[in-house]
């Protein structure tokens, strides 16, 4: 496990009561397909947001702790391209 997150702050973040979660991540502002496309997609690439929210993911998951992205059926993607319906674990 990699104990040095939170450690740059001077904060030490335990598995046992911290976790990361996602609610409802938008397709309408994270995908080039989307609604909103046209008025965030330059700052969502130049951000690089989903490159992030999926680094952020998967660390706490590498790290042993609770990582959930929560979608709701729409009849579209979510945040790793793949429809999940309801889904409560990201990856």
């Amino acid at each position: 496990m990699n104990n040095d997150i939170g450690q740059s702050s001077g904060r030490a973040f335990d598995p046992a009561d911290t976790g990361v979660v996602m609610i409802d991540p938008q397709n309408d502002v994270l995908s080039e397909k989307g609604a909103a496309w046209a008025a965030v997609g330059q700052s969502v690439k130049d951000n690089k947001t989903v490159e992030n929210m999926e680094r952020i993911l998967q660390t706490a998951k590498q790290n042993r702790f609770e990582a959930n992205s929560r979608s709701y059926p729409t009849g579209g993607e979510t945040l790793n391209g793949k429809e999940r319906r309801g889904s409560n674990d990201h990856g």
